[in-house]
Protein backbone atom coordinates (compact mmCIF):
# COMPACT_ATOMS: atom_id res chain seq x y z
CA UNK A 1 0.00 0.00 0.00
CA UNK A 2 1.31 3.38 -1.00
CA UNK A 3 2.04 6.30 1.56
CA UNK A 4 0.91 9.54 1.36
CA UNK A 5 0.99 13.21 3.03
CA UNK A 6 -2.17 15.00 3.91
CA UNK A 7 -2.20 17.09 0.55
CA UNK A 8 -1.53 14.12 -1.80
CA UNK A 9 -4.37 12.17 0.18
CA UNK A 10 -6.67 15.31 -0.56
CA UNK A 11 -5.39 15.63 -4.28
CA UNK A 12 -6.73 11.95 -5.12
CA UNK A 13 -9.62 11.95 -3.23
CA UNK A 14 -10.44 14.94 -5.53
CA UNK A 15 -9.30 13.36 -8.60
CA UNK A 16 -11.17 9.89 -7.87
CA UNK A 17 -14.58 12.11 -6.59
CA UNK A 18 -13.93 13.98 -10.24
CA UNK A 19 -13.49 11.03 -12.02
CA UNK A 20 -16.82 9.17 -10.97
CA UNK A 21 -19.18 12.33 -11.07
CA UNK A 22 -18.35 14.75 -13.34
CA UNK A 23 -20.41 17.46 -11.42
CA UNK A 24 -17.53 17.45 -9.11
CA UNK A 25 -15.57 20.62 -9.38
CA UNK A 26 -12.40 22.10 -8.09
CA UNK A 27 -13.11 26.22 -7.49
CA UNK A 28 -10.42 28.75 -5.50
CA UNK A 29 -7.54 30.82 -6.23
CA UNK A 30 -4.77 29.15 -8.34
CA UNK A 31 -5.86 25.99 -8.16
CA UNK A 32 -4.59 25.29 -11.71
CA UNK A 33 -1.29 26.09 -10.70
CA UNK A 34 -2.27 24.80 -7.23
CA UNK A 35 -0.77 26.90 -4.22
CA UNK A 36 -0.99 24.03 -1.88
CA UNK A 37 -0.83 21.15 -4.18
CA UNK A 38 -4.15 19.79 -3.83
CA UNK A 39 -5.04 20.59 -7.26
CA UNK A 40 -1.59 19.92 -8.76
CA UNK A 41 -1.76 18.36 -12.63
CA UNK A 42 -6.08 17.97 -12.36
CA UNK A 43 -6.25 21.03 -14.71
CA UNK A 44 -4.85 18.52 -17.47
CA UNK A 45 -6.82 15.70 -16.89
CA UNK A 46 -10.20 17.57 -16.45
CA UNK A 47 -9.82 20.88 -18.06
CA UNK A 48 -9.90 24.48 -17.06
CA UNK A 49 -13.91 24.37 -16.94
CA UNK A 50 -13.98 21.81 -14.25
CA UNK A 51 -10.70 23.38 -12.32
CA UNK A 52 -11.32 26.84 -11.91
CA UNK A 53 -9.21 29.48 -11.13
CA UNK A 54 -10.42 32.57 -9.28
CA UNK A 55 -9.50 35.79 -8.31
CA UNK A 56 -8.51 37.26 -4.44
CA UNK A 57 -12.19 37.65 -4.15
CA UNK A 58 -13.27 35.30 -1.01
CA UNK A 59 -16.91 36.44 -1.07
CA UNK A 60 -17.76 36.48 -4.73
CA UNK A 61 -15.74 32.96 -5.00
CA UNK A 62 -18.00 31.40 -2.49
CA UNK A 63 -21.19 33.19 -3.82
CA UNK A 64 -20.87 31.53 -7.15
CA UNK A 65 -19.35 28.46 -5.49
CA UNK A 66 -23.10 28.23 -3.78
CA UNK A 67 -24.93 29.12 -7.08
CA UNK A 68 -22.80 25.88 -8.82
CA UNK A 69 -23.82 23.80 -6.05
CA UNK A 70 -27.96 25.05 -6.41
CA UNK A 71 -27.56 24.21 -9.79
CA UNK A 72 -26.70 20.88 -9.72
CA UNK A 73 -22.84 20.86 -9.29
CA UNK A 74 -20.67 19.24 -6.26
CA UNK A 75 -17.93 21.77 -6.25
CA UNK A 76 -14.66 21.76 -4.13
CA UNK A 77 -13.84 25.42 -2.91
CA UNK A 78 -10.57 25.66 -1.56
CA UNK A 79 -9.92 28.72 0.72
CA UNK A 80 -6.36 29.68 2.87
CA UNK A 81 -8.28 29.12 6.14
CA UNK A 82 -8.37 32.23 7.78
CA UNK A 83 -9.52 34.14 4.47
CA UNK A 84 -12.90 31.80 5.05
CA UNK A 85 -14.40 34.63 7.46
CA UNK A 86 -14.16 36.96 4.25
CA UNK A 87 -17.00 34.96 2.89
CA UNK A 88 -18.69 34.81 6.38
CA UNK A 89 -21.90 35.21 5.00
CA UNK A 90 -21.75 32.73 2.06
CA UNK A 91 -20.64 30.41 3.81
CA UNK A 92 -21.47 30.38 7.44
CA UNK A 93 -24.76 32.29 7.07
CA UNK A 94 -26.26 31.29 3.66
CA UNK A 95 -24.85 27.56 2.61
CA UNK A 96 -26.07 26.08 6.10
CA UNK A 97 -29.69 27.53 5.97
CA UNK A 98 -30.56 27.02 2.57
CA UNK A 99 -32.33 24.00 2.92
CA UNK A 100 -34.53 24.77 5.87
CA UNK A 101 -35.46 28.26 4.28
CA UNK A 102 -36.17 26.53 0.77
CA UNK A 103 -36.00 23.06 0.82
CA UNK A 104 -32.87 22.64 -1.46
CA UNK A 105 -29.54 21.17 -0.51
CA UNK A 106 -26.46 22.65 -1.21
CA UNK A 107 -23.54 20.10 -1.59
CA UNK A 108 -20.41 22.57 -0.92
CA UNK A 109 -17.25 21.19 0.44
CA UNK A 110 -14.95 24.29 1.21
CA UNK A 111 -11.38 22.96 1.98
CA UNK A 112 -9.67 25.26 4.11
CA UNK A 113 -5.94 25.50 4.28
CA UNK A 114 -4.18 26.73 7.69
CA UNK A 115 -3.77 27.24 11.21
CA UNK A 116 -1.67 28.52 13.62
CA UNK A 117 2.34 28.54 13.29
CA UNK A 118 1.95 30.13 9.57
CA UNK A 119 3.50 33.09 10.49
CA UNK A 120 1.16 35.59 9.68
CA UNK A 121 -1.79 37.26 11.87
CA UNK A 122 -3.99 36.85 8.79
CA UNK A 123 -2.88 33.52 8.28
CA UNK A 124 -3.25 31.62 11.38
CA UNK A 125 -7.09 31.34 12.49
CA UNK A 126 -8.63 28.46 12.81
CA UNK A 127 -12.52 29.64 12.41
CA UNK A 128 -13.83 25.90 13.47
CA UNK A 129 -15.58 27.51 16.81
CA UNK A 130 -17.37 30.06 14.62
CA UNK A 131 -18.72 27.13 12.30
CA UNK A 132 -20.32 25.27 15.33
CA UNK A 133 -22.35 27.83 15.84
CA UNK A 134 -23.96 27.45 12.52
CA UNK A 135 -26.37 24.37 12.47
CA UNK A 136 -26.51 22.85 9.06
CA UNK A 137 -23.17 23.22 8.47
CA UNK A 138 -20.35 19.68 8.79
CA UNK A 139 -16.91 20.26 10.06
CA UNK A 140 -14.24 17.75 9.21
CA UNK A 141 -10.71 18.14 10.68
CA UNK A 142 -8.81 15.07 9.65
CA UNK A 143 -5.57 14.34 11.39
CA UNK A 144 -3.98 12.18 9.10
CA UNK A 145 -3.65 11.05 5.18
CA UNK A 146 -5.76 7.91 5.69
CA UNK A 147 -8.46 9.81 6.94
CA UNK A 148 -7.89 12.97 4.99
CA UNK A 149 -8.96 10.63 1.75
CA UNK A 150 -11.99 8.76 3.31
CA UNK A 151 -13.32 12.05 5.18
CA UNK A 152 -13.20 14.19 1.74
CA UNK A 153 -14.56 11.75 -0.17
CA UNK A 154 -17.80 11.51 2.51
CA UNK A 155 -17.30 15.27 2.38
CA UNK A 156 -18.34 15.69 -1.50
CA UNK A 157 -20.88 12.96 -1.74
CA UNK A 158 -22.50 14.47 1.17
CA UNK A 159 -25.63 16.78 0.09
CA UNK A 160 -24.59 19.51 2.75
CA UNK A 161 -22.27 21.88 3.35
CA UNK A 162 -19.25 20.64 4.60
CA UNK A 163 -15.92 22.53 5.78
CA UNK A 164 -12.77 19.96 5.76
CA UNK A 165 -9.95 21.77 7.72
CA UNK A 166 -6.34 20.41 6.82
CA UNK A 167 -3.65 22.09 9.07
CA UNK A 168 -0.78 23.51 7.96
CA UNK A 169 1.83 21.33 10.76
CA UNK A 170 -0.59 17.57 9.58
CA UNK A 171 0.25 17.95 5.80
CA UNK A 172 3.59 16.40 5.50
CA UNK A 173 2.59 13.61 7.93
CA UNK A 174 2.86 10.62 5.79
CA UNK A 175 0.55 7.00 6.11
CA UNK A 176 -0.74 4.25 4.26
CA UNK A 177 -3.47 4.98 1.72
CA UNK A 178 -5.73 2.91 -0.62
CA UNK A 179 -5.30 3.62 -4.31
CA UNK A 180 -9.05 2.91 -4.37
CA UNK A 181 -11.72 5.04 -3.44
CA UNK A 182 -12.86 4.92 -0.11
CA UNK A 183 -15.31 6.74 2.79
CA UNK A 184 -14.82 7.73 6.37
CA UNK A 185 -18.57 7.99 7.79
CA UNK A 186 -18.65 11.33 9.51
CA UNK A 187 -19.28 11.53 13.69
CA UNK A 188 -17.16 8.16 14.09
CA UNK A 189 -14.65 9.33 16.48
CA UNK A 190 -11.57 7.27 16.60
CA UNK A 191 -9.66 5.78 19.62
CA UNK A 192 -5.95 6.11 18.18
CA UNK A 193 -4.35 5.33 21.99
CA UNK A 194 -5.31 3.09 24.57
CA UNK A 195 -5.34 4.24 28.04
CA UNK A 196 -6.36 3.70 31.88
CA UNK A 197 -5.40 6.85 33.78
CA UNK A 198 -6.22 10.37 31.13
CA UNK A 199 -8.58 10.43 28.37
CA UNK A 200 -7.28 13.14 25.91
CA UNK A 201 -10.01 14.70 23.38
CA UNK A 202 -9.02 16.33 20.33
CA UNK A 203 -8.66 16.39 16.47
CA UNK A 204 -6.09 17.25 13.99
CA UNK A 205 -2.96 18.74 14.64
CA UNK A 206 -4.19 18.57 17.97
CA UNK A 207 -3.81 14.66 17.90
CA UNK A 208 0.15 15.02 17.31
CA UNK A 209 0.33 16.83 20.29
CA UNK A 210 -1.42 14.58 22.25
CA UNK A 211 0.22 11.68 20.89
CA UNK A 212 3.68 13.24 21.73
CA UNK A 213 2.53 14.03 25.27
CA UNK A 214 1.10 11.01 25.98
CA UNK A 215 4.54 8.93 24.96
CA UNK A 216 6.69 11.64 26.88
CA UNK A 217 4.59 10.61 30.25
CA UNK A 218 4.08 6.88 29.63
CA UNK A 219 6.30 5.54 32.59
CA UNK A 220 3.96 7.30 34.74
CA UNK A 221 0.37 8.26 33.42
CA UNK A 222 -1.28 6.10 31.00
CA UNK A 223 -3.28 8.35 28.40
CA UNK A 224 -5.63 7.66 25.88
CA UNK A 225 -6.06 10.02 23.31
CA UNK A 226 -9.73 10.27 21.11
CA UNK A 227 -9.34 11.51 17.50
CA UNK A 228 -12.84 12.99 16.68
CA UNK A 229 -12.05 13.10 12.62
CA UNK A 230 -15.65 15.36 12.75
CA UNK A 231 -16.21 18.00 14.92
CA UNK A 232 -20.05 18.31 13.34
CA UNK A 233 -21.34 15.73 13.65
CA UNK A 234 -19.41 15.55 17.34
CA UNK A 235 -19.41 11.57 18.28
CA UNK A 236 -20.19 11.88 21.89
CA UNK A 237 -20.59 8.47 22.95
CA UNK A 238 -17.17 7.39 21.82
CA UNK A 239 -15.56 10.59 23.99
CA UNK A 240 -18.36 9.85 27.28
CA UNK A 241 -17.02 6.12 27.56
CA UNK A 242 -13.67 6.55 27.53
CA UNK A 243 -13.61 9.81 29.99
CA UNK A 244 -16.38 7.14 32.36
CA UNK A 245 -13.72 4.38 32.29
CA UNK A 246 -10.72 6.76 32.56
CA UNK A 247 -12.41 9.15 35.27
CA UNK A 248 -10.38 11.94 34.01
CA UNK A 249 -10.40 14.20 30.83
CA UNK A 250 -8.13 17.06 28.76
CA UNK A 251 -9.48 18.94 26.05
CA UNK A 252 -7.20 20.12 23.11
CA UNK A 253 -8.33 22.44 20.33
CA UNK A 254 -6.36 24.69 18.33
CA UNK A 255 -9.20 27.66 18.79
CA UNK A 256 -9.67 29.64 21.84
CA UNK A 257 -11.15 27.99 24.48
CA UNK A 258 -13.51 30.44 25.10
CA UNK A 259 -16.96 29.99 23.33
CA UNK A 260 -15.51 26.81 20.90
CA UNK A 261 -14.97 23.01 20.94
CA UNK A 262 -13.35 23.21 24.01
CA UNK A 263 -15.88 24.95 25.88
CA UNK A 264 -18.90 22.69 24.55
CA UNK A 265 -16.74 19.52 25.71
CA UNK A 266 -15.44 20.56 28.60
CA UNK A 267 -18.98 21.30 29.54
CA UNK A 268 -20.81 18.23 28.36
CA UNK A 269 -18.21 15.84 29.78
CA UNK A 270 -18.39 17.69 33.36
CA UNK A 271 -21.82 17.38 32.82
CA UNK A 272 -22.31 13.51 31.93
CA UNK A 273 -19.58 12.68 34.04
CA UNK A 274 -20.29 14.19 36.93
CA UNK A 275 -20.34 11.50 39.37
CA UNK A 276 -17.30 9.31 37.84
CA UNK A 277 -14.73 12.41 37.31
CA UNK A 278 -11.80 12.79 39.89
CA UNK A 279 -10.97 16.31 38.95
CA UNK A 280 -11.86 19.32 36.81
CA UNK A 281 -11.77 18.89 33.08
CA UNK A 282 -8.74 20.22 31.48
CA UNK A 283 -8.56 22.76 28.54
CA UNK A 284 -5.72 23.63 26.14
CA UNK A 285 -6.49 26.12 23.37
CA UNK A 286 -5.25 28.95 21.65
CA UNK A 287 -4.30 32.15 23.85
CA UNK A 288 -7.40 34.55 23.61
CA UNK A 289 -5.66 37.50 21.95
CA UNK A 290 -4.85 38.65 18.26
CA UNK A 291 -2.44 36.20 16.25
CA UNK A 292 0.77 38.52 16.74
CA UNK A 293 3.26 38.72 13.60
CA UNK A 294 6.12 36.53 13.41
CA UNK A 295 6.12 32.52 13.29
CA UNK A 296 8.00 33.21 17.08
CA UNK A 297 4.71 35.03 18.32
CA UNK A 298 2.70 32.81 16.11
CA UNK A 299 3.38 29.96 17.88
CA UNK A 300 3.44 30.93 21.61
CA UNK A 301 0.09 31.75 21.76
CA UNK A 302 -0.91 27.89 20.29
CA UNK A 303 -1.09 24.93 21.87
CA UNK A 304 2.16 22.80 22.27
CA UNK A 305 3.21 20.22 23.41
CA UNK A 306 4.58 20.64 26.81
CA UNK A 307 1.15 22.31 27.44
CA UNK A 308 -0.64 19.16 27.00
CA UNK A 309 2.03 17.51 29.45
CA UNK A 310 1.38 19.33 32.08
CA UNK A 311 -2.74 19.37 31.78
CA UNK A 312 -1.85 15.92 31.91
CA UNK A 313 -0.19 15.91 35.17
CA UNK A 314 -2.17 18.45 36.77
CA UNK A 315 -5.31 16.15 36.28
CA UNK A 316 -3.64 13.48 37.81
CA UNK A 317 -1.92 16.08 41.01
CA UNK A 318 -5.95 16.62 41.25
CA UNK A 319 -6.63 13.13 41.67
CA UNK A 320 -3.53 12.89 44.40
CA UNK A 321 -4.75 15.57 46.16
CA UNK A 322 -7.68 14.91 46.63
CA UNK A 323 -7.07 10.80 48.14
CA UNK A 324 -4.75 12.82 50.20
CA UNK A 325 -7.26 15.07 51.73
Amino acid sequence: MPTMNIIQAIRDATRLEMARDPRTLLIGQSVQGSLFGTGAGLVTEFGPERVIDTPLAESTTAGAAIGLALTGYRPILEHIASFSLASFEELFLLAPSWKMLHDQAVPLTTLLVGGGGSGSPDHSIVPLGIGLQCAGLKIAVPSNAYDAKGLLATAIADPNPVLFMAHIHTLADRTEVPDERYTIPFGQAKIVRQGEDVTVVTSSFGVTLAMRAAEAVADEISVEVIDLRTIEPLDLPTVLASVAKTRRAVVVDQDINRGGLAAELAAVISDACFETLLGPVQRIGRLPVPVPGGLIGDLFIHPNVEQVVEAIRATTKVTANRRQG
